[in-house]
């Protein structure tokens, strides 16, 4: 069993499944990156692109839904 911090104990198969995935092991765990971040961080930049493309277009269907009953109700009949 590999102790880190005293407290938390990883098993062997653990470490050894996870370990190819860090660009620094285990012996320095002040500073640890992960090399497959690239396409989280792409996602989430696309993902945040979407939110604000939804978020432009929801507020182009309110105002357009705020100047069609304006119409209807100060509207003549």
């Amino acid at each position: 069993m590999l102790t880190v911090n005293s407290e938390i104990q990883f098993p062997k198969a653990f470490v050894a499944f996870f370990a190819s995935a860090f660009s620094r092991s285990l012996q320095n765990p002040e500073q640890v990156t992960i090399d497959p971040m690239l396409l989280a961080v792409f996602a989430m930049r696309v993902l945040t692109w979407m939110f604000f493309v939804g978020l432009v277009g929801s507020a182009v269907v309110v105002l357009i839904s705020f100047w069609e009953d304006g119409k209807e109700l100060f509207g003549k009949d």
